[in-house]
């Protein structure tokens, strides 16, 4: 998602967040950027020379199309059914040969090497590629000491939340610069990476250049969903477009808890109802100050209206265990 911090909103850069930045297979290391980094500030005329030129994707029409918000931003297109025959982006065989390497994090069971669908991706990209997973709980740890030994892959992933990794200091020297590549619309050469918003590459950039791309980008930051058990309320003939406010909502609580029955209405639904009232991600921009999501209006409605919740007693007592001493099992209506 398209995350607009204090830096991303105020210099326009940020680390190389969830990018995969590429050494060696569009430009060598090794460059003289380090010079002017000021630190990994952007202007706000460089970075925008720097952007790569937002184009919509065309391969496939969208049953729900994107729509352009506010500061650049835009939602992601919805596709309501999977194609029946999926289209092709990309026409004949992208890559020209040679050997690449790639590393990841990984949280889950790293796959053998050169497993059966490792050697169909390379068949389709036309190169040998090398993708090794590392542990990902450890990865903080692993990335620098590559780095301090200058053996980088030809690809890597470095994703924010690992403090420990210093980009700043790999930019120009261990990272490669791809805005001769990517700038403007440049970008149309590549359109999969065309279709990513503009707003998402500043997470790529690095003092009005940009040294990766996002590896998964929207320009609609949403902080989650809300799932519900759908036999329920068919049963009571209750549809999910008919919840349209949080006083909707709470009715259904109302009408959905059973606690003699052990059946309770919601589990803890605070991140993901709080977009009704227009809580922001974390900041926005209010009579052209920049605010974070605490000092809003809107969050302390939303605190005051779940704190009526909680002691309503709709909520799983596991949840809010000051309704009630017992904990039993229930079935829940809403999660």
């Amino acid at each position: 998602m398209t995350e607009i911090n204090r830096r991303t909103f105020v210099s326009g850069a940020a680390a190389v967040a969830g990018a995969a930045a590429l050494s060696p297979l569009l430009t060598a290391c090794g460059g003289s950027d380090t010079g002017g980094n000021k630190g990994g500030i952007s202007s706000k005329k460089g970075l925008k020379a720097a952007l790569p030129t937002y184009v919509a994707g065309r391969a496939a029409k969208p049953d729900i199309p994107s729509v352009n918000g506010v500061v650049g931003t835009v939602t992601a297109p919805g596709y309501l059914n999977y194609p029946a025959n999926p289209v092709k982006t990309v026409s004949g065989v992208p890559g020209k040969g040679g050997s690449y390497t790639a590393i990841v994090p990984s949280l889950g069971a790293v796959p053998d090497p050169g497993n059966s669908f490792s050697q169909a991706m390379s068949k389709a990209l036309g190169v040998n590629l090398k993708m090794k997973p590392v542990d990902g709980i450890n990865y903080g740890s692993i990335v620098p000491t590559m780095t301090a030994a200058k053996k980088l892959p030809d690809w890597i992933q470095l994703p924010t939340w690992y403090r420990s990794i210093n980009v700043g200091g790999l930019v120009g020297t261990q990272l490669a610069d791809l805005t001769p590549y990517l700038s403007g619309d440049k970008i149309e050469k590549y359109p999969n990476l065309a279709a990513i918003p503009t707003e998402a590459w500043t997470n790529a950039a690095w003092a009005d250049k940009i040294y990766g791309f996002p590896c998964f980008a929207s320009g609609f930051a949403l902080p989650g969903t809300t799932f519900f058990r759908r036999d329920i309320l068919d049963a009571k003939g209750i549809t999910a477009d008919q919840v349209k406010s949080a006083d909707d909502l709470y009715n259904l609580g109302k009408e959905s808890t059973d606690a003699k029955g052990k059946v309770w209405a919601f589990d803890d639904i605070w991140t993901y109802a709080s977009p009704f009232w227009g809580v922001p991600f974390k900041f926005t921009v209010t009579d052209g100050k920049l605010v974070h999501k605490y000092e809003t209006d809107q969050l302390l409605e939303a605190l005051d209206w779940h704190y009526k919740l909680a002691k309503s007693g709709f909520m799983h007592p596991a949840r809010w265990p000051a309704t009630t001493a017992a904990k039993p099992a229930s079935t829940q209506a809403t999660s």
